[in-house]
């Protein structure tokens, strides 16, 4: 029985969902209470998409939450307003929260997705090769001064029509697109920000070069 969830309707199919894999597992799942993850949950490469609505409950992972590989798209959004995402990563290693891999997707519809402990210099959404998605909601890392929201690499792209992410650090060429929101961008080799990325309409609050 469907619980607190305004966007579950009968067309599509909205099922409960525990934590339990998702691995080729198309559908739309939502929340009925909090979920902790105890290892990441991998979208295995193939042609599906997976829709999770937070319905106002919080998603803790003791490591990363998800890994997305080619092919596989994972959609977030939260119908109630208060629902999380929250990861405390691999040491180490970026995409506490997400690891994009090339050709997979992510996308944030609303809700809020964050690295609540420091990781070594980590992020909360990597993308190597894959495509980030931010229609609404709000990408944070809690440890500013050694991480960053968002890292993306090997010509991944990152197309922003709402929301909010504070710091964006690049490596190699990418494509960054339309009303983007962002505290800060940083090309990771010190090149310059032309050569880095294709910009449609970017709006930013200051660009640093390390």
């Amino acid at each position: 029985t469907a619980q607190r969830c305004m966007h579950c309707s009968v067309e599509p199919v909205w099922k409960a969902w525990d934590g339990a894999p998702l691995a080729d597992a198309e559908g739309h799942y939502y929340l009925t209470k909090d979920v902790t993850l105890s290892e990441p949950n991998v979208l295995t490469a193939g042609d599906y998409t997976v829709s999770i609505n937070l319905n106002g409950y919080s998603i803790t992972a003791n490591s990363r939450a998800f890994e997305v590989e080619e092919g596989a798209t994972l959609s977030i959004m939260d119908s109630i307003g208060t629902g999380k995402v929250s990861a405390k990563g691999i040491s180490g290693q970026d995409g506490a929260v997400a690891y994009v891999h090339a050709g997979g997707a992510f996308a944030l519809q609303s809700g809020a997705l964050t690295m609540p402990t420091a990781n070594n210099g980590g992020s909360v959404i990597f993308a190597d090769g894959g495509d980030l998605k931010v229609h609404g909601g709000r990408i944070t890392d809690e440890n500013a001064a050694t991480a960053q929201d968002v890292y993306l690499t090997g010509g991944s792209t990152l197309y922003t029509r709402d929301g909010e992410i504070s710091s964006v650090l690049t490596d190699g060429p990418v494509t960054v697109s339309r009303y983007a929101k962002i505290g800060t961008l940083t090309p990771a080799d010190g090149t310059a920000l032309s050569q880095l990325v294709t910009v449609d309409h970017f709006f930013i609050g200051s660009v640093g070069l390390n």
